[in-house]
C-alpha cells in the first residue's frame, strides 16, 4: 500500500514538471540558433553578441560570462594571473601522453584523453578557479601544438599571446585593430550554449560531475564539428568545373554532394552577418565575396556554416598581417597539416571558455535536467554592463 501511495504521489507531481518550464521559449538544442526568434538578436548568456564582439577583449567577455560583471582593473590582473598559473601547472603525465598519442588524432579525442588524466590525477574533485582551469587547458594545447614556441608568460593578455603564437608561429607586435579583430573572432566563436556539447556538459554537472568531467562530455560531443575544416579544404581543392557539377546536381536532383553537404546548412547562421560587418569595417571590403557568390547559386536554399566563414577569415588575416610573405603557411598552402591543427586548437580554446562559463552557471543555478533542454542561458538583459 505504501508503495502504491508513493507511485500515486509521483504521478500527481510529474505533470507539474513536464512542459512547465521557467521560460516559455523552448530551445531545440542543436538548431535553435538558426531560428527567426534568435536571429532578431542573438545573445550569449543573455548579453547581445553584436556588442560583446566589439566592445571588450576576449578575456573580459569570459570573465563577464563567469561573474555576470565586467572585471575591474585589479580583477583583470588577478584573472590573468590565474590563467598564467594554470598554463604552467601541467602534470608530467600530459607530456607523456603527447608522445603516446598519434599525430593525426582528432583534437577532441586528444582533449578527452587529457581531461581524463587531469580528472584522474585529482580524484575527480579538481574544481579550482575557472581561470586556473582555463589556463591548464591552454597549457595542454600548448604542450601539443606549441612545443618549440616560447611565448611571454608576463603578457597582460595570456590568451592573446597564446593565439598569436598559434596563428603566426611567433608573438608579433601588430596594430590595435588586428588585436580587436582577433578578440571579436574568439568571442563570436565561443560556445553559445545552444549545442549538444553544452547540453551534455550541463547534464554532467547536474549529476555531480567535476569540472573536467563536464569538459570531457563537451569535447567528446564536439568531435564531429571539428571535422568541418577537412571538408572546407576539400571544397577549396574543387575546380570551377567540379563545383559547377555539384551545383547542377543540387539544382536538378536536390541532392548535395560532398564536400558541400558537410559545410552548408539550410538556414543562415546569424553569427555570419555579425562577423561580416566587423570584417568589412576592418578590411574596408567584403572578405567573403567568394562564399557569397556560391551561396547565391543556391537561390537562398543553402548557406555556409559559420566555421567556413572563420576559416576564410583566418586565411585572409594571416596573409594580411604577414603582407603575403612567402613561407610554408602563405598563399594556397596556408592550411597544411601543421597549421590546420593549430587553427583548430585556437578555435576550440575559445569554445572551452564557453563550456566553462556554462559549467559555472549550472553550478550556481542548479537547473534540473528537464529544464536544460528547455532553455540554455538566462533571459536577455535590457541593460548592457
Amino acid at each position: 500500500m505504501y508503495n502504491l501511495l508513493k507511485f500515486r504521489r509521483f504521478l500527481n507531481t510529474s505533470r507539474n514538471i513536464v512542459g512547465k518550464h521557467k521560460h516559455e521559449q523552448i530551445v531545440c538544442v542543436e538548431t535553435e540558433i538558426y531560428s527567426p526568434f534568435i536571429n532578431n538578436g542573438i545573445h550569449y548568456r543573455g548579453y547581445p553578441l553584436s556588442k560583446l564582439a566589439i566592445r571588450n577583449k576576449f578575456l573580459d567577455n569570459f570573465y563577464l560570462l563567469l561573474n555576470a560583471d565586467l572585471p575591474t582593473k585589479n580583477q583583470d590582473v588577478e584573472f590573468s594571473n590565474k590563467i598564467k598559473t594554470g598554463m604552467k601547472d601541467i602534470p608530467t603525465t600530459i607530456r607523456n601522453l603527447n608522445t603516446a598519442i598519434p599525430a593525426n588524432i582528432n583534437i577532441c579525442d586528444f582533449l578527452t584523453s587529457s581531461f581524463s588524466l587531469m580528472n584522474l590525477n585529482n580524484g575527480g574533485n579538481y574544481d579550482r578557479e575557472y581561470g586556473h582551469i582555463f589556463g591548464q587547458c591552454l597549457g595542454i594545447l600548448s604542450e601539443r601544438y606549441l612545443p618549440d614556441v616560447k611565448y611571454n608568460f608576463d603578457s597582460g593578455d595570456p590568451f592573446m599571446s597564446f593565439a598569436k603564437c598559434l596563428l603566426f608561429n611567433r608573438e608579433l607586435e601588430f596594430d590595435e585593430s588586428v588585436s580587436k579583430l582577433l578578440n571579436s573572432i574568439f568571442t563570436i566563436y565561443m560556445e553559445h550554449g545552444l549545442t549538444s556539447a553544452s547540453y551534455n556538459c550541463r547534464i554532467c554537472i547536474s549529476e555531480g560531475g567535476s569540472t573536467f568531467s563536464g569538459l570531457i562530455c563537451a569535447a567528446a560531443t564536439h568531435k564531429y564539428a571539428m571535422e568541418t575544416l577537412n571538408s572546407y579544404l576539400m571544397l577549396n581543392e574543387l575546380t570551377d568545373k567540379q563545383l559547377q557539377e555539384v551545383l547542377k546536381s543540387f539544382e536538378l536532383n536536390n541532392n548535395l554532394k560532398f564536400p558541400l553537404d558537410e559545410v552548408t546548412f539550410n538556414r543562415r547562421d546569424p553569427r555570419c552577418k555579425i562577423i561580416a560587418e566587423i570584417c568589412k569595417e576592418h578590411f574596408g571590403e567584403d572578405v567573403f565575396t567568394k562564399l557569397s557568390e556560391i551561396e547565391n547559386k543556391f537561390s537562398n536554399r543553402l548557406y555556409f556554416k559559420f566555421d567556413v566563414y572563420i576559416f576564410e577569415l583566418m586565411k585572409r588575416l594571416y596573409n594580411h598581417v604577414n603582407n603575403g610573405c612567402d613561407d610554408h603557411h602563405s598563399s594556397g598552402n596556408l592550411f597544411n597539416k601543421e597549421f590546420k591543427n593549430k587553427i583548430m586548437a585556437l578555435l576550440i580554446a575559445s569554445r572551452i571558455a564557453g563550456w566553462l562559463s556554462h559549467i559555472s552557471e549550472q553550478r550556481k543555478i542548479g537547473r534540473r535536467i528537464e529544464h536544460i533542454a528547455a532553455y540554455v542561458g538566462v533571459p536577455p538583459r535590457l541593460k548592457y554592463p
